[in-house]
């Protein structure tokens, strides 16, 4: 994961640092949701395909492939559901500490996250696409798909944080 702001209120470096900590447990399942969903799919349909071959014998991918993605759908979170920076004194909710806290909340989110994304065939196709033929003139050009459809889901998200904060500026006068 790249450690960035990626829009004007993006001010939550614990929660950014949280969401740095857990990509490499987490990006695989970026894999894993689509590629399931896709094997089932053609194991019920009783075919197979060249894609499919790939797909199990894949055991490991170059992490940079779905990064975009994972990095799409943290800020994504942060700009959604993120209460703002680490309260002064935090306090310990069901004895978890306050990076617990948001590591606990983020992963949950990610994981519905990925499961309502795979239940969409565009994502599914270009993310096993990108890993699938990884490095090559398709896999890129998956990735820029999958990259164009989480940009499309989620919105311009610098845009939509300075229209927030003009918006809140306003209420406030």
């Amino acid at each position: 994961m790249i450690m960035r702001t990626a829009f004007p209120g993006d001010i939550n470096h614990a929660l950014i640092q949280v969401q740095h900590d857990l990509y490499n447990r987490l990006l695989w399942f970026v894999f894993q949701y689509p590629r399931d969903r896709y094997l089932q799919a053609i194991q019920l349909a009783g075919v197979d395909t060249e894609l499919a071959t790939r797909l199990r014998a894949i055991k490991s991918f170059d992490h940079r492939i779905l990064q975009d993605a994972h990095d799409k759908i943290a800020e994504y979170y942060r700009f959604a559901y993120d209460a703002g920076p680490q309260p002064m004194f935090p306090e310990l909710t069901n004895g978890l500490s306050y990076p617990e806290q948001l590591a606990t909340a983020w992963t949950q989110f990610f994981h519905e996250e990925l499961k309502n994304l795979t239940e969409i065939d565009d994502f599914v196709r270009s993310v096993l696409t990108a890993v699938a033929y990884q490095n090559t003139e398709t896999g890129d050009a998956a990735e820029t798909l999958l990259r164009d459809f989480l940009q499309e889901r989620y919105g311009n998200l610098e845009e939509r944080a300075r229209l927030r904060l003009a918006i809140d500026k306003h209420g406030a006068e």
